[in-house]
């Protein structure tokens, strides 16, 4: 057994090279005109199976792709006899849900994080139920990184109370910047962040860069609307607010908005539901043939354009990691994919498969016959 795996990693790692070579030869490639929508498909689009050999791994060396994930196969060399061009099956309900792989960490990391005295700590205390953390009205209290252990329903979580980052422009002395560097490493370490923001007066530009920083480190996100007991309300104020928020972040439409009051303990619970959601979605893994239907579905009803007079053409895709998830599409002609389009097959997943609280990572590949033994 330890023998066959050996050799799995070993045809792994050929793959990758071949990979990073065809990646090299793209860069010789000049850039894709403007594309142009095909009016209507001469045909239904061209889909390939791809056959997965148990689990994947997780490459230590950075690379993002895990080949055993969607070739390194005994059955590859028969993957000529199985391949369809532009033959679409009738279509099968996505019935074996069941075989979606959803791991929670051990324990999961928290980040509570935000401006100056927008509520962090109460809210830390009143998650925890002690009185572990220093409040005050005073901006500033909390001047370094504090780690409290929480266990809800059987779950274990770390709950990491931060300094609030102002202002870069803003930041006077030495000690402010370590207590920033520390909320920072915080956000870099956390499989979650909690982005808590001021009723009464945001959010704002630098909520919104917060928020950035914990998206583009692919952390989960949770954003908490505190002090909302202090805000005059109507039947429109939920709705309004939440719009607003989505409108100031729109890289993170994902992100669950919760309206609480730390400082009463209102609605505080839904924040850690929120976040063991958010870190479930992180650690998700699709069954790679479940994957490809659903992405053959939304080809079907939004067909690829068209590149210097031929169809663009999506063979395959397969998940090569998770937190956040990470997947690999397969193209003839993997630059002319428009950002856009990739939007779309990424919405198609969420639609299908949730993702609650995180972001999914798409990566267009260049499809190679030799890799397929064709």
């Amino acid at each position: 057994e330890e023998e066959a795996e050996r050799e799995a990693a070993e045809r792994a790692r050929a793959i990758i090279e071949e990979l990073e070579k065809q990646a090299q030869d793209e860069e010789d490639e000049p850039e894709p005109p403007r594309l142009q929508q095909q009016p209507e498909p001469e045909g239904p689009p061209v889909f390939a199976p791809v056959f997965v050999p148990g689990e994947a791994t997780e490459t230590a060396t950075g690379s993002e792709l895990t080949a055993e994930q969607y070739q390194a196969s005994n059955r590859l060399r028969d993957l000529r006899q199985t391949t369809y061009i532009g033959v679409i099956e009738e279509e099968e309900p996505l019935d074996n849900k069941q075989e979606i792989v959803d791991r929670l960490p051990e324990r999961v990391r928290v980040a509570i994080v935000g401006r100056p005295n927008v509520g962090k700590s109460t809210l830390v205390n009143t998650l925890s139920g002690e009185q572990r953390s220093i409040t005050s009205d005073i901006a500033g209290t909390t001047r370094d990184s504090v780690d409290l252990d929480l266990k809800r329903d059987g779950q274990q979580y770390v709950l990491v109370d931060t300094a609030g980052i102002r202002k870069k422009a803003r930041i006077s002395d030495r000690v402010e910047q370590y207590s920033a560097m520390r909320t920072l490493r915080a956000l870099s370490e956390c499989d979650v962040a909690v982005v808590v923001i001021d009723a009464t007066d945001g959010p704002n530009t630098q909520d919104t860069k917060i928020a950035g920083i914990a998206h583009e480190q692919g952390r989960g996100l949770v954003i908490a609307i505190n002090k909302w007991d202090l805000v005059e309300k109507n039947n429109r104020t939920v709705k309004q607010f939440t719009d607003k928020v989505r409108e100031e972040m729109k890289f993170a439409p994902y992100a669950e908005v919760v309206f609480i009051s730390a400082k009463s303990g209102k609605r505080c619970p839904r924040i850690i539901e929120a976040v063991k959601q958010a870190a479930r979605s992180r650690e998700r893994r699709v069954p790679t043939s479940m994957l490809n239907k659903v992405l053959r579905r939304a080809v079907t009803k939004n067909s690829l354009p068209v590149y210097r007079g031929r169809p663009l053409k999506l063979y395959f895709a397969a998940q090569v990691g998770t937190s956040p998830p990470r997947f690999v599409l397969f193209f003839n002609f993997p630059r002319a994919v428009h950002f856009s389009y990739l939007r779309f097959l990424k919405n198609a997943l969420r639609e299908e498969f949730g993702y609650e609280g995180t972001d999914i990572k798409l990566v267009a590949r260049k499809h190679s016959k030799r890799q397929l033994g064709q």
